[in-house]
């Protein structure tokens, strides 16, 4: 068929027809134009930043064993499928490239039922996972999408899977069948499981499916029909299709792509699936997500009237290319590389590369030829995969600064003037070529079967700011907070969490493997930091936890491998009714670790410094965090110090997530109480207990009557007699008789289990004995977050502790707030272990 071709059309079409008329006369000549001299639009202009991608390929079921693929110069072509059913057969499916366990996926992961699983085809498994995967890269938790203008566009062929299905089961065609095997209940899938409001758009179109879905992905981010888009394709090779293309001569003999190459003799196929995660620039920017790459332009074109359906067109993809670049913005001779389709035919390639070089090759350096290269050397033809995949290959090449081998091109394709054009085949792996004064540059094409091609233009993001990191703020409701950078944490909690004890277990193996090739930045002070960032506000929490709390790489490693050995770890569930506990005896020292540390703390601590200054005019923090550290502070000091730090650490635990649905105090911690409950706010509470300073009833009715007390806005329990106090506290002092009332422990336990709390919070002073608990409640025993203040351990380590126990049972915390104010990073860390099952027809 290849020679045919070129016999019959040695250009790659047929030659025009002559003209029925005279020629018009000669135009005045114009000046000489470069090719991307032309108008756009402005929507055309809006650059799309690249900021996550996942893949799960033959041979590299991840970004890096990706990578080893193509540093390595290995080929995934295989003869027969080495693990999974043996579903391939026909010497058309002799050799491929394959993902192992294609029959197998993580149904409960993804609320599938198991007899729903086995209509669904392996496209759709693969179509979640990465997508999961692609958004764990980003840094971007899964489960915040929900409701959100998020799109899905997909490349994905005719389902095999559905051929399989109809052959060997009588009732294929119920629902189950058709949303498991269409494209658009791929896509749809996808959008119904993370909530996405956004399109959602299933593509065919052979080959370029993929490229053309990151097109449509590009266009809709433009048009503002999205504000994120999941964008890439997918294929799998279950060999029931295109026997006819191995008798046509379309089929390369072993499965090979050999692309360029004198002895290319047709495609092979390979499988897999490819997805990014894509916004408009200056969205990313804003957001500080970490940018791997940035579309400048691209263009999507059918080849017309050619000779035939599959005959490639000159004209046109010159055409293609010349509307990306000129929607780039891009000079042609400042692309470096080209991710070439490489059909692997004679005419194809010759097609594809005089094209190439007709466009790039305009006023190129000869000494800086085009550099051509194609991932299906590697793995083959992965059709609707197969353009994503080339993108997430590009990507990772520039981040490496390296164009991989270009496999199986030994002797040049005679259909081509090697010689005369400005362009050569990446036949050893080299450094990518760069240049001082702009970033690397390169365009990625890809042709369907049907006559659709595609291309994009891809840039290295370069920005000043870019290793800087992102401002983390200082979540408080009750003090707007501008975070100031506060000194070093001393310790941080790692999250890690699972569906099942399984995954828990997997996730942690994976942690220590990704520790363990990190070994070199280990001394990296700011490694452990961003990885507890990332693995805490990024990413989605499960309900197998281990909140680890740890100060260097080494504790984390040995705290990893201990996990599977807890006992304890069990699946987590929420406390139903959480109690703030005010009360306690007020000591210097206590709240001076925080308050170098926690933005939030610092921020009420100094509020309430200067309303006590306009009050006694005189320092409450000096008193507090004076040099005779854990001596108790007299009366008139320790019920202002105890509302203070009462506010300031009820502030620190809400921006946490953890908030209260009752809060009871005793003693000078009923005043704190009373502000946690809503009936005064913090200021107001610290001018009561600046102007009364617990010295007579006479002087607290004062201070009383000149601030403005509300009903509760959470529910307020005298601790003396057991009740909640109603509404009508707001026009009585109730709660200061309540506070001059001040009950035992004992009493203040014995109301809080008449009241069903389950979780204790001290948000004061140590309150609380491990016998008094356990006494009074029984078993269940209450979780009970020990006050961190003046600890041993240090404050700041000892509220990551809390936090911890708070994380393992079951609280969905907001872990910004244990960042707060720092400048951190995303890393590209451990994505979920999927625990796949197999899920086939009988």
């Amino acid at each position: 068929a290849n020679h045919l071709l070129s016999e019959l059309f040695p250009g790659g079409e047929p030659a025009a027809p002559p003209p029925a008329a005279a020629p018009p006369p000669k135009a005045a000549a114009v000046p000489k134009r470069r090719l991307t001299d032309r108008p756009t639009a402005a929507t055309d202009r809006d650059p799309i930043a690249v900021v996550g991608m996942a893949c799960r390929l033959p041979g590299g079921p991840d970004l890096d064993a990706l990578w080893r693929l193509l540093r390595e110069g290995r080929d995934a072509v295989t003869e027969g499928r080495p693990d999974g059913p043996a579903v391939a057969d026909g010497a058309a499916r002799r050799f491929g490239a394959y993902v192992s366990r294609i029959d197998a996926m993580d149904a409960d992961f993804f609320n599938v039922a198991p007899a729903e699983a086995r209509y669904m085809d392996p496209q759709q498994r693969m179509l979640l996972e990465v997508s999961w995967e692609a958004l764990e890269h980003a840094g971007i938790n899964p489960h915040s999408l929900r409701g959100s203008r998020s799109g899905v566009y997909a490349g994905i062929g005719i389902s095999e899977y559905a051929t399989l299905l109809a052959s060997a089961t009588e009732d294929f065609f119920q629902l189950y069948g058709y949303l498991g095997t269409s494209a658009s209940g791929a896509v749809g899938r996808v959008s119904s499981f993370f909530g996405l409001e956004g399109p959602a758009l299933g593509l065919e179109a052979a080959c370029s499916g993929g490229l053309v879905a990151v097109h449509q992905a590009m266009t809709g981010l433009r048009l503002r029909e999205a504000d994120l888009a999941l964008a890439g394709g997918v294929n799998t090779v279950l060999g029931t299709g295109f026997e006819p293309g191995h008798e046509a001569g379309l089929l390369s003999r072993d499965g090979r792509s050999r692309g360029f190459d004198a002895s290319a003799d047709g495609m092979g196929f390979g499988e897999g699936c490819g997805m990014l995660v894509l916004k408009r620039l200056a969205d990313a920017e804003a957001a500080g997500d970490t940018i791997l790459a940035v579309f400048s332009g691209s263009a999507v074109r059918q080849t017309g009237t050619a000779s035939g359906l599959t005959v490639p067109s000159r004209s046109v993809q010159r055409e293609m290319l010349v509307e990306a670049l000129a929607r780039s913005g891009v000079i042609p001779a400042d692309v470096d590389y080209l991710e070439a389709s490489a059909t692997g035919t004679l005419v194809g390639d010759a097609v594809e590369v005089e094209a190439a070089a007709a466009v790039y090759g305009e006023d190129r350096d000869p000494h800086r030829p085009l550099l051509l290269g194609s991932l299906k050397s590697n793995v083959s033809n992965l059709v609707a995969a197969g353009g994503p995949a080339a993108i997430i290959k590009v990507i990772e090449s520039m981040r490496h600064r390296w164009i991989p081998k270009h496999l199986h091109f030994r002797k040049p394709s005679p259909e081509v003037d090697w010689k005369r054009l400005p362009v050569e085949v990446v036949s050893e792996g080299a450094p990518w070529p760069t240049h001082p004064s702009r970033p690397m540059v390169a365009g990625v094409s890809s042709f369907g079967i049907s006559g659709t091609i595609a291309h994009i233009v891809v840039e290295e993001y370069q920005a000043a700011e870019r290793q800087a990191g992102n401002l983390v703020p200082a979540p408080s409701k009750l003090v707007p907070v501008d975070a100031s950078a506060p000194e070093r944490r001393a310790v941080r909690l790692l999250p890690v969490s699972g569906k099942t004890r399984e995954a828990l277990v997997a996730m942690t193996s994976r942690h220590r493997a990704w520790l363990s090739d990190r070994t070199a930045d280990a001394n990296d002070d700011g490694l452990l930091d961003d990885l507890a960032w990332t693995a805490g506000a990024c990413r989605a929490h499960f309900p197998w936890r281990a909140g680890l709390v740890v100060g260097d790489i080494k504790t984390l490693d040995e705290q990893l491998a201990q996990v599977a050995t807890r006992r304890q770890v069990v699946p987590s569930r929420r406390p139903r009714k959480v109690a703030f506990l005010f009360g306690g005896v007020a000591e210097a020292g206590m709240g001076r670790g925080l308050y170098a540390t926690e933005p939030v703390v610092r921020a009420v601590l100094d509020q309430c410094e200067r309303i006590f200054r306009e009050e006694r005019d005189a320092s409450l923090l000096a008193t507090m965090f004076g040099d005779a550290i854990g001596t108790p502070l007299e009366p008139g000091w320790a019920e202002p110090a105890l509302t203070a730090l009462g506010a300031a650490l009820g502030a620190l635990w809400e921006s946490l997530g953890v908030r209260p649905d009752l809060v009871v105090g005793t003693g000078a911690g009923a005043v704190a109480a009373a502000s946690a409950a809503g009936i005064l706010d913090f200021q107001d509470a610290m001018r009561f207990t600046a102007r009364s300073g617990g010295v007579s009833a006479d002087a607290a009715q004062a201070a009383l009557r000149s601030i403005e007390a509300r009903s509760p806005t959470v529910p307020l329990l005298n601790a003396a007699t057991a009740e909640m106090m109603g509404p009508e506290i707001s026009g009585s002092d109730d709660w200061i008789h309540a506070a001059n009332k001040p009950a035992s422990v004992q009493k203040l336990l014995s109301a809080l289990v008449k009241h069903e709390a389950d979780a204790l919070a001290e948000v004061g002073p140590r309150l609380l004995s491990e016998a008094a608990v356990s006494q009074t409640f029984g078993n269940p025993e209450p979780l009970v977050l020990e006050s961190p203040l003046a600890s041993a351990d240090g404050e700041g380590a000892a509220f990551a502790t809390r936090a911890a126990a708070a994380y393992e049972a079951g609280f969905d915390l907001e872990f910004s707030a244990l960042f707060a104010g720092e400048r951190r990073r995303r890393l590209s860390i451990p994505t979920y272990p999927f625990q796949r099952e197999r899920h086939w027809f009988a």
